[in-house]
């Protein structure tokens, strides 16, 4: 998730503990929407389900408070979503091969 690795990053710097170098991450100061991205990151509130997952406030709720849409921060986010680079296609249209 990308908030542990901006957490691990934190740490790293601030109090020198190790990770390895796909749990940190790092965004170049030079990068032209740089204060639009930190601002979209930091402006939806999180909450947590019944669950204990987290929950990050909704394209709706964020409208509700007259902001809008965090187009780049949802792109900065994609951009490090898990994928799974196996696809059987078989197994996608539930029949076996």
């Amino acid at each position: 998730m990308v908030a542990d690795r901006f957490r691990n990053t934190f740490n790293a710097i601030n109090n020198g503990e190790q990770y390895p170098v796909d749990e940190l991450i790092s965004i170049d100061s030079r990068c032209p929407l740089l204060e639009k991205l930190k601002l979209e990151l930091t402006t939806p509130h999180r909450d947590f389900d019944r669950n204990g997952r987290v929950m990050v406030e909704s394209k709706k709720d964020l409208a509700k408070r007259e902001i809008p849409s965090p187009n780049v921060a949802d792109a900065f986010i994609m951009a490090f979503a898990p994928i799974d680079t196996s696809l059987d296609i078989w197994e996608q249209l539930g029949r076996q091969a």
